[in-house]
């Protein structure tokens, strides 16, 4: 079980890593990767703002990690139209939640 557990782990984790390519391109898979890692990884964005903040950073944090949550909502459902952004640009910037943990 520990065996699959950590293959699985590192699997998830190359994957993640591999699709930050595809999230800077600005063009409807672009949108949908990032849009993905959104809503995937938003729980990132709470621990960024502790890390920051120290306590003062727990309600920001979780409204910040709902906020991205949603936000991918949105890009995966309009990923193949320009809506919001004519151009695919990302809608909330970082546009990764691993950019707001350093």
């Amino acid at each position: 079980m520990n065996k699959t557990a950590v293959l699985v782990l590192a699997l998830v984790m190359a994957v993640t890593f591999s699709v930050g390519a595809y999230a800077a391109e600005n063009n409807a898979i672009g949108k949908l990767t990032r849009g993905v890692v959104n809503g995937a990884f938003g729980w990132v964005e709470f621990f960024g703002a502790l890390k920051a903040e120290g306590g003062k950073g727990f309600i920001p944090g979780i409204v910040n990690s709902v906020k991205r949550e949603l936000v991918g909502a949105v890009e995966i459902v309009t990923f193949p139209i320009g809506v919001p952004n004519e151009d695919f640009s990302p809608i909330i910037e970082p546009e990764s939640p691993f950019d707001t943990v350093k």
